[in-house]
């Protein structure tokens, strides 16, 4: 067995086949002048099983002709099973038909299972939907868990979902830790604004966490934000699993964290002193430990922290969010898988 990674989510792939103790080969991915692709695999894998690693997110289209080319090159090179590990499935919100009776998300999911993926592993789909579109078996994994605790660590706290698509997921980390759980009735205007109506729920005088699957404009966010500071919030925080952070919204997400500089990223195995950090979270299937800060202190601005999952990987996040690895769900499937 080896793992094969595009573009995306080199990181990722490293850490997983360091933590399943399996071989990292790095394909030869070559970007024409006119933006052709070409993808190159040395090696020979006469029915071994493969784990190819990549995201479709930005730029969505170079990665998603990577990947297929990927999944074609692995199989005619000989390739027994191909598991596909998707963090972030780009075209996902085109889930429903189009006016020409197309479902885009549809059509990557047929091109995927026909170019040779046996099982695909992706991370929180924006629509359960998305699951039906394949005739392989799809592992949808949840981050809700990796969520748990760091939001334990909040008190007088309510879980807050920004619009109706991530109740469920609110109502799930409501019933785990036996919380209050609240939403907010969002609608659009013609020109695809979003606007915040009502909230059901209590959240005067409570911490509010939002939780979404998806930021992107950073729109919704902004808007439930402060919708939930003119009801008497208390202040807002908020867990989000995959930062698209389209060209354009990114600074208007981090303009509205102040202070910078003391907010740091949960990483596995810091190096500074043990004693400088307080212990979060310990995963024994990885031996990977996740820490906060001592002296960490945020501010009181209109969103206080902003926590996202390494889904999509980008170097300079991590100095300005707050990152949960996925790392650990997703090894803890490919056991599941190849036993």
């Amino acid at each position: 067995m080896k793992i094969l990674a595009g573009s995306s989510n080199k990181l990722l792939a490293t850490r997983l086949a360091i933590a399943l103790n399996i071989k990292y080969i790095e394909p030869k991915i070559t970007y024409f002048n006119d933006s052709e692709i070409k993808v190159e695999i040395q090696k020979s894998f006469h029915n071994e099983d493969i784990i190819i690693v990549q995201s479709t997110s930005k730029p969505v289209n170079d990665r998603l002709i990577e990947l297929f080319l990927l999944v074609d090159a692995a199989k005619k090179a000989g390739a027994n099973r191909i598991i596909l590990v998707m963090p972030y499935f780009g075209y996902a919100r085109q889930d429903n038909i189009n006016s020409q009776n197309i479902i885009p998300a549809k059509l990557i999911a047929d091109f995927l299972e026909k170019l040779g993926v046996n099982h695909a592993i992706i991370i929180d789909l924006h629509s359960n939907k998305i699951e039906k579109f394949f005739n392989i078996p799809v592992s949808n994994l949840e981050p809700i868990n990796l969520y748990i605790p760091f939001l334990r660590t909040y008190s007088n706290f309510v879980i807050v979902a920004p619009d109706k698509g991530s109740i469920n997921r609110v109502q799930k980390i409501s019933n785990l830790l036996n919380i209050d759980s609240a939403y907010i009735n969002k609608a659009r205007d013609i020109n695809n604004n979003c606007e915040m109506i009502s909230i059901t729920g209590s959240v005067e005088g409570k911490n509010c966490i939002l939780i979404d699957d998806i930021i992107d404009s950073g729109e919704t966010i902004v808007k439930a934000a402060r919708f939930l500071k003119e009801h008497s919030a208390l202040s807002v925080s908020a867990f989000i699993t995959h930062a698209v952070l389209s060209v354009g919204s990114k600074n208007s997400i981090l303009d509205l964290l102040e202070n910078e500089a003391n907010k740091e990223e949960f990483v596995g195995n810091m190096e500074r002193s043990a004693a400088a950090y307080t212990l979060v979270r310990e995963d024994a299937s990885t031996g990977l430990t996740y820490k906060l800060p001592l002296e960490a202190s945020y501010a009181r601005g209109l969103i206080d922290n902003i926590f996202i999952t390494d889904t999509i990987e980008a170097s300079d996040l991590s100095t300005k969010f707050h990152i949960i690895p996925v790392l650990p769900i997703i090894v803890k499937e490919l056991i599941n898988i190849l036993l």
